[in-house]
């Protein structure tokens, strides 16, 4: 269709390394425009804790549980950084369990299924900071292991900044005889390519 898609993903949680990737992103977008790649009014889709209400960044983040990529089986929510919304309500079904804390750390092997995370009609009140989910990886380059994909909003979690971007990485857990620098390299690229687009489709 013409269009031109470039995605840049930042993968970095340090405070520091952020600018600086901020810096060389806008130096980047500087000269596409200046060779006329891309329009004066066109910007990269950055994603921010602040573009969501707590239900909606829930339904963002758990969009993620579907299979959108061939070579990946989702598993399970295995570690979840959980506020609380002082401003809303809690469910009465969960008040009292709720009353007196501020924050939870969860890790476990399906949190999916615990009814703190599962039932949608506590999600007014759930505040998600980060999340990680845990696939299979199938049929690719007979590569056997898992990975393990962390979505999160790390300026929110140092310090309640909700203007925080989403950031995005990926740990493999790859079989003796398939580790090696080359081949975790390979297969990060591929999967992320996949994400990025579950990414921008799930936003829009």
């Amino acid at each position: 269709d013409g269009e031109i898609q470039i995605s840049i993903l930042q993968n970095s949680t340090a405070k520091e390394t952020i600018e600086v990737n901020n810096i060389i992103v806008n130096k980047i977008k500087k000269i596409l425009k200046k060779e006329s790649i891309i329009k004066n009014e066109d910007d990269f889709i950055t994603i921010k804790f602040n573009n969501f209400s707590n239900t909606s960044r829930i339904e963002f983040l758990y969009s993620f549980f579907q299979n959108f990529c061939e070579y990946l089986e989702f598993l399970s929510i295995t570690d979840v950084d959980l506020y609380l919304d002082e401003d809303v309500e809690s469910h009465n079904d969960i008040k009292m369990f709720l009353e007196e804390i501020d924050n939870l750390k969860l890790k476990g092997k399906g949190l999916q299924k615990h009814i703190l995370l599962f039932n949608s009609d506590y999600y007014p009140k759930l505040i998600f900071g980060s999340i990680k989910l845990k696939y299979k990886i199938i049929d690719y380059l007979d590569v056997d292991g898992y990975a393990i994909i962390n979505l999160s909003f790390p300026e929110y979690l140092r310090n309640e900044n909700k203007n925080s971007e989403l950031q995005i990485s990926i740990d493999l857990k790859l079989t003796k005889d398939n580790r090696g620098i080359k081949t975790e390299n390979i297969v990060r690229k591929k999967l992320l390519d996949y994400i990025e687009i579950k990414k921008v489709d799930s936003f829009n």
